[in-house]
């Protein structure tokens, strides 16, 4: 029995202790408050209500877990990614000459993204002054009126959920862009990660995506009003371009859109398919785009979509696999306390070792997770507190676990995306 267990046995109300058992020990209420304080000493600075925020969210997940289970492990999940000193992943850093053209695109394209929110005070207080969404588009986007074709929402499609959208034509990028709306939460984003994969097929190759969101985009490329609009303009702009984008969901959402819009790859790009215009150039844009398909299909896509993930934002790395490894990690703390106990003794001695434990609980959870797909950038800041931008190497390296660490919800924000861009421009 380790001296943290001890410890405990002493502490707790009369009739629980040693004899009892150390299981019991831990499950009363008197102990769990001893287990949840002591550990929350060693939590980083400011990390505990962005804690709370995701107990409550992962509770929904799994009421079977209580929010104790969740809570706990939660914070030793944190404490053992901020106290590892393995990198979480490999990048190629930022070359002005090969990559400039990329990070202008992230910039200039992040303004449909947002955009597509609509009229909201999340986005932008003055959305609220203009008439219609329509011409809320107009104004954030610097485009004519005619360039934007009507804003769909949920409503506007009868007898159907329908993801919200609308097509613009961008003369300055000769585009055709097709910009779907996400979500502004991490709880928003979360939704449907109960629910397990669905093999498709696509190009002739089978992948696992994200099942809410592949009959999101099947819905999206079925819907007639949107294919006649998009062929139209790529009909009456010969040389003009189809791009594909969106944040968060709507980021997720739209690599598979643009996959099933988009010919069996034959060569540097990826062209149309005959569902619209075919053999146009199709590119795709993801700005913290939720998780919504597998590694091998990620790689398949490389030439198809560019993706930009900013510092610590959580919801590129959930995915139904991601949260059953949570789950394992939550019931292995919860069955076995004396493993618990060591953990804990281990931070009041400081001798943890972070990287063996969270390697240990690695091996336990091996479910297959899905990524954000083709290439993807990540926005992090150095150890000179400064933004730098590089091209992950490994992408499930980096987004096969969820980083639960300082940022990770307010950094999935719109706003946050949009400043961290920002910087990017002084790069060059």
């Amino acid at each position: 029995m380790s001296l943290f267990t001890k410890g405990i046995s002493k502490g707790v109300a009369t009739g629980i202790g040693i004899s009892s058992g150390v299981a019991s020990t831990f499950h009363s209420p008197a102990a769990e408050k001893i287990v949840t304080s002591t550990i929350a000493r060693f939590l980083p600075d400011g990390l505990g209500d962005s804690l709370v925020e995701m107990t409550d969210i992962i509770h929904k997940l799994f009421p079977e877990l209580s929010v104790v289970d969740i809570r706990i492990t939660l914070s030793v999940l944190a404490i053992l990614q901020y106290r590892s000193t393995k990198p979480v992943y490999e990048i190629r850093k930022y070359q002005s000459a090969e990559d400039s053209p990329i990070a202008k695109s992230f910039v200039y394209f992040m303004k449909y993204a947002t955009a597509a929110y609509g009229r909201t005070p999340l986005i932008d207080k003055a959305s609220l002054l203009s008439s219609s969404d329509r011409d809320w588009i107009r104004t954030h986007t610097g485009l004519a009126f005619e360039k934007v074709y009507p804003y769909i929402d949920s409503r506007a499609v009868s007898g159907r959920h329908m993801l919200e959208h609308y097509v613009a034509v961008d003369d300055a990028q000769k585009s055709v862009i097709l910009a779907l709306k996400g979500t502004l939460t991490v709880e928003g984003a979360m939704k449907d990660l109960r629910s397990s994969y669905s093999n498709v097929e696509v190009w002739n190759r089978h992948f696992d995506v994200h099942t809410g969101m592949w009959k999101a985009a099947q819905d999206l490329i079925s819907f007639p009003s949107l294919l006649a609009q998009v062929t139209q303009e790529l009909k009456a702009n010969p040389d003009y371009k189809l791009v594909v984008l969106g944040h968060s969901l709507g980021g997720g959402v739209a690599i598979l859109v643009a996959a099933l819009l988009a010919a069996e790859p034959t060569g540097a790009e990826f062209l149309t398919n005959s569902i619209t215009f075919p053999g146009r150039r199709i590119v795709c844009y993801g700005f913290e785009p939720a998780a919504s398909i597998d590694e091998e299909f990620a790689k398949m896509a490389k030439a198809l979509m560019y993706t930009v993930v900013n510092k610590n934002d959580i919801v590129p790395s959930l995915s139904h696999g991601a949260i059953l490894d949570f789950k394992i990690a939550a019931l292995k703390l919860k069955s076995d306390p004396d493993y618990l106990a060591t953990i804990i003794d281990g931070l009041l001695t400081n001798r943890l070792n972070a990287d063996k434990e969270l390697n240990y609980l690695r091996s336990l959870a091996k479910n297959k997770k899905l990524v954000p797909g083709g290439r993807v950038w990540a926005m992090d800041m150095d150890d000179r507190g400064k933004l730098e931008i590089g091209e992950v190497l490994n992408v499930n390296q980096r987004f096969g676990e969820a980083r639960f660490i300082l940022g990770m919800i307010i950094h999935h924000t719109p706003a946050d995306c949009v400043t961290s861009l920002a910087t990017l421009l002084e790069l060059e």
